[in-house]
Protein backbone atom coordinates (compact mmCIF):
# COMPACT_ATOMS: atom_id res chain seq x y z
CA UNK A 1 0.00 0.00 0.00
CA UNK A 2 2.50 2.25 0.77
CA UNK A 3 3.72 4.36 -2.50
CA UNK A 4 6.96 6.13 -1.11
CA UNK A 5 7.74 6.77 2.36
CA UNK A 6 5.08 8.99 4.44
CA UNK A 7 2.58 8.38 1.82
CA UNK A 8 -0.17 6.28 1.26
CA UNK A 9 -3.22 5.81 -0.49
CA UNK A 10 -6.88 5.98 0.45
CA UNK A 11 -8.41 2.66 -0.17
CA UNK A 12 -12.27 4.24 -0.40
CA UNK A 13 -11.39 7.47 -2.25
CA UNK A 14 -8.28 6.71 -3.56
CA UNK A 15 -6.34 10.05 -2.86
CA UNK A 16 -2.68 10.15 -2.24
CA UNK A 17 -2.60 11.25 1.85
CA UNK A 18 0.50 11.64 4.30
CA UNK A 19 1.20 9.50 7.12
CA UNK A 20 -0.78 11.53 9.76
CA UNK A 21 -3.93 11.78 7.84
CA UNK A 22 -4.25 8.09 7.68
CA UNK A 23 -6.10 5.81 9.65
CA UNK A 24 -7.69 2.29 9.83
CA UNK A 25 -11.29 1.77 8.41
CA UNK A 26 -13.46 -0.03 11.26
CA UNK A 27 -13.28 -3.13 9.37
CA UNK A 28 -9.43 -2.90 11.03
CA UNK A 29 -8.04 -3.91 7.83
CA UNK A 30 -7.89 -1.05 5.24
CA UNK A 31 -6.50 2.19 5.38
CA UNK A 32 -8.51 5.35 4.67
CA UNK A 33 -8.13 9.08 4.81
CA UNK A 34 -9.28 11.03 8.11
CA UNK A 35 -12.13 13.00 5.39
CA UNK A 36 -13.24 9.35 4.69
CA UNK A 37 -12.56 8.52 7.99
CA UNK A 38 -14.82 11.50 9.62
CA UNK A 39 -17.87 10.91 7.37
CA UNK A 40 -18.27 7.48 7.93
CA UNK A 41 -17.55 8.01 11.92
CA UNK A 42 -20.59 10.46 11.44
CA UNK A 43 -22.79 8.20 9.38
CA UNK A 44 -22.49 5.22 11.97
CA UNK A 45 -23.17 8.00 15.42
CA UNK A 46 -26.31 8.55 13.34
CA UNK A 47 -28.07 5.30 13.89
CA UNK A 48 -26.90 5.41 17.45
CA UNK A 49 -28.35 8.86 18.30
CA UNK A 50 -31.96 7.20 16.44
CA UNK A 51 -32.24 4.18 18.73
CA UNK A 52 -31.54 5.82 22.09
CA UNK A 53 -34.92 7.79 21.53
CA UNK A 54 -37.88 5.76 22.60
CA UNK A 55 -39.34 4.01 20.31
CA UNK A 56 -43.08 4.36 20.84
CA UNK A 57 -44.67 0.60 19.43
CA UNK A 58 -46.41 0.65 15.87
CA UNK A 59 -49.12 -1.04 14.49
CA UNK A 60 -48.16 -4.61 14.41
CA UNK A 61 -45.69 -4.75 17.13
CA UNK A 62 -45.54 -6.69 20.12
CA UNK A 63 -46.18 -5.35 23.73
CA UNK A 64 -45.93 -7.67 26.56
CA UNK A 65 -48.29 -7.72 29.23
CA UNK A 66 -49.26 -9.45 32.57
CA UNK A 67 -52.76 -10.35 33.67
CA UNK A 68 -53.31 -9.01 37.07
CA UNK A 69 -55.49 -11.63 38.10
CA UNK A 70 -53.37 -14.58 37.81
CA UNK A 71 -50.27 -12.90 37.08
CA UNK A 72 -50.02 -14.80 33.57
CA UNK A 73 -47.50 -13.16 31.15
CA UNK A 74 -48.21 -13.28 27.09
CA UNK A 75 -47.62 -10.55 24.32
CA UNK A 76 -50.25 -8.42 22.03
CA UNK A 77 -49.80 -6.58 18.63
CA UNK A 78 -50.61 -3.79 18.62
CA UNK A 79 -54.23 -2.91 16.61
CA UNK A 80 -54.76 -6.14 16.94
CA UNK A 81 -58.64 -6.60 16.82
CA UNK A 82 -58.07 -9.78 19.54
CA UNK A 83 -60.51 -9.69 22.28
CA UNK A 84 -57.97 -8.09 25.43
CA UNK A 85 -59.05 -10.86 28.07
CA UNK A 86 -56.29 -13.39 29.53
CA UNK A 87 -55.60 -16.51 27.65
CA UNK A 88 -55.25 -18.64 30.81
CA UNK A 89 -58.25 -17.15 33.22
CA UNK A 90 -60.12 -14.80 31.05
CA UNK A 91 -59.44 -11.95 33.12
CA UNK A 92 -59.79 -8.71 31.39
CA UNK A 93 -57.13 -7.41 34.02
CA UNK A 94 -54.04 -6.61 32.06
CA UNK A 95 -51.35 -4.13 32.25
CA UNK A 96 -48.08 -3.42 30.17
CA UNK A 97 -45.18 -5.40 31.67
CA UNK A 98 -42.20 -3.43 32.64
CA UNK A 99 -40.74 -5.89 34.42
CA UNK A 100 -36.90 -6.00 33.54
CA UNK A 101 -34.17 -8.86 34.87
CA UNK A 102 -32.38 -6.30 36.90
CA UNK A 103 -35.85 -5.79 38.88
CA UNK A 104 -36.28 -9.59 39.49
CA UNK A 105 -32.75 -9.67 41.36
CA UNK A 106 -33.33 -6.87 43.20
CA UNK A 107 -36.51 -8.33 44.48
CA UNK A 108 -34.79 -11.98 45.25
CA UNK A 109 -31.84 -10.24 46.59
CA UNK A 110 -34.26 -7.97 48.99
CA UNK A 111 -36.42 -10.78 50.06
CA UNK A 112 -34.02 -13.90 50.15
CA UNK A 113 -36.42 -15.63 52.44
CA UNK A 114 -39.28 -15.80 50.34
CA UNK A 115 -37.15 -17.72 47.89
CA UNK A 116 -35.85 -20.20 49.70
CA UNK A 117 -36.89 -23.93 48.22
Amino acid sequence: MAMTEGSYICNKCKSKVSLGNIRYDSNGKDLICTDCFNVKSKETAKPRQESAKKKTPQIGDKIKVICTECRYKFSLRVGSNANLRCPYCSGNSLVKDQTSAEDIINEVASKPELYNF
